[in-house]
């Protein structure tokens, strides 16, 4: 899927978590203002507790969280406590929290500029793990 190929190639590109982390939440980001709805839906099926993730998906998805952590961890960017569960709930649950939240309440950055709100999305995600 889009996610989990974007994030390979930010894996590929560097081993900077910080900016693996900033490419994760901008792709989310970027990917939700393009289409909004593809998001709410992707939202929904997230807080929909009969659906479930085929176990190659799954796989897939652990696979991806041990190298980031392993990487983490390694750099001394990632606390030691934090497990693959952790990882992709700072990286993937806060932001998309974040648009699910702009979505119900109308939450969102006031100001408009999407890099700032990127940029304060990474910060609270990496706030979590680091």
């Amino acid at each position: 899927n889009a996610i989990t190929d974007r994030i390979r190639a930010l894996i590929r590109e560097t081993d900077d978590i910080e900016r693996i982390v900033g490419g994760i939440v901008g792709f989310l980001i970027e990917s939700a203002a393009d289409n909004p709805a593809k998001h709410k839906f992707l939202i929904m099926l997230l807080n929909d507790f009969s659906v479930e993730i085929k176990p190659e998906s799954r796989k897939r998805i652990i696979e991806i969280g041990e190298v980031l952590l392993e990487t983490g961890q390694k750099n001394h960017t990632v606390r030691g406590d934090i497990s693959v569960n952790d990882l992709y709930i700072a990286l993937v649950g806060i932001p998309m929290q974040y648009l699910a939240s702009r979505y119900k309440f109308g939450f969102g950055d006031e100001t408009g500029d999407q890099r700032r709100l990127i940029e304060k999305i990474t910060a609270i995600s990496l706030s979590a793990i680091q």
